[in-house]
């Protein structure tokens, strides 16, 4: 939607995404700390590491092929998405866990995945033509350049509407819809493009957990089901902080989304 690099963007998530899993893992160990009682009384066994990176290699490799294929230009990034099916299908061949009634389901979910995907696709790239033909965008971007806003405060004003608008709809939907109307917007405060993918990506999981159609608290749900929704909304609320915490974070230093892609260049 922004013609940036595909591969710029699967390297740029690369640092964000290891920096936010430390934050969430440290402030799980000084929770634990402090309350010990909510963690599960279980012995713990000496780790097998080994075994460990044995049975996490297949992902791993299969990661690494998919996005390194593109890096290194062997694929398309259209094409990545077929060879890392193709590579999925095999490693599953390979651990004959695979059965035919599952290959069948896993089609199935494909199918309606897909179609549910290319429905909200289409009906957004008739609303994006509508806004580019109208103007829409072009108009937001000038205005805002006009008014003279402080790229901080607009970010503020951005966190807080992917914010509510994640409450209420998916994250494909909402990037589908809304990259196209604020994106001019975001160039025209010299935003990157490169991390601006990144950050709406933080926004959008960050309304991923925000009730009432916070898609995580769902899935969370799912694994809990002796937990009530509001529950689950209680306990993930210091997550959305550390987000928030974090999406501040990367506007103060772009250079941990954007250090990777020009490093590898």
């Amino acid at each position: 939607m922004t013609q940036e690099s595909v591969i710029d963007l699967f390297m740029a998530g690369v640092v964000p995404g290891i920096v936010l899993a430390l934050i969430f893992s440290a402030y799980v160990a000084v929770r634990v700390l402090v309350q010990p009682h909510l963690v599960p009384k279980m012995p713990i066994e000496k780790p097998d590491y080994l075994l460990s990176a044995k049975n996490a290699f297949p992902i791993l490799f299969l990661i690494a092929a998919v996005i390194g294929g593109m890096y290194f230009g062997v694929v398309t990034p259209t094409e990545a998405s077929g060879f890392g099916c193709l590579l999925a299908l095999m490693l599953a061949l390979l651990y004959r866990e695979l059965t035919w009634e599952g290959f069948q389901r896993a089609l199935r979910n494909t199918v309606l995945t897909s179609a549910v995907i290319m429905f909200v696709t289409v009906n957004a790239q008739i609303l994006n033509f509508a806004i580019v033909s109208s103007g829409i965008g072009r108009g937001l971007a000038t205005w805002l350049a006009a008014l003279d806003i402080a790229p901080l405060l607009f970010f503020c004003v951005l966190l807080f509407i992917y914010l509510i608008i994640g409450m209420f709809i998916d994250g494909l939907s909402i990037m589908l819809l809304t990259v196209p109307l604020l994106y001019p917007s975001l160039a025209t405060l010299g935003f990157n493009g490169v991390w601006v993918g990144i950050i709406l990506v933080v926004f959008i999981e960050l309304g991923a957990l925000t009730p009432p159609m916070g898609l995580n608290l769902f899935a969370i749900q799912s694994i809990a089901p002796d937990k009530s929704l509001g529950d689950v909304a209680v306990a993930s609320a210091p997550y959305c902080v550390l987000i928030i915490a974090f999406a501040f974070l990367l506007y103060a230093f772009p250079q941990i989304a954007l250090w990777l892609p020009a490093a590898m260049k």
